[in-house]
């Protein structure tokens, strides 16, 4: 709460000075606030998405929430972008030539 209420106090201040620059051109203190709103949406794309899943009762359960998540997925997009693909890992002690698919004799 005290970095919103810094915020909020940082706000206070610049406000006469965003509203005093509609004397440079009319659109300006518009473009200045859009501006803001815009650079402060985009830490949201970096949260988790919540919707569909159980949310964590425990600090063990809260270290892994959200992992497996791809980043900037809403849902709009399906399920099948919202995890990150798993790579197979291979045994390659047992690889013969002809399994493997760089090799064709």
């Amino acid at each position: 709460t005290a970095l919103a209420s810094i915020m909020s106090m940082v706000i206070q201040i610049a406000s006469p000075y965003i509203v005093f620059s509609a004397v440079i051109h009319p659109a300006l203190p518009f473009v200045l606030i859009g501006t803001l709103g815009i650079f402060g949406s985009v830490p949201v794309l970096f949260l988790p998405e919540t919707e569909g899943v159980t949310l964590p009762d425990t600090v063990e359960e809260a270290k892994t929430y959200g992992v497996n998540d791809n980043i900037f997925w809403i849902p709009l997009m399906g399920n099948s972008g919202r995890y990150k693909k798993t790579k197979e890992k291979v045994d390659l002690t047992d690889l013969s030539s002809t399994q493997n698919q760089a090799y064709i004799p």
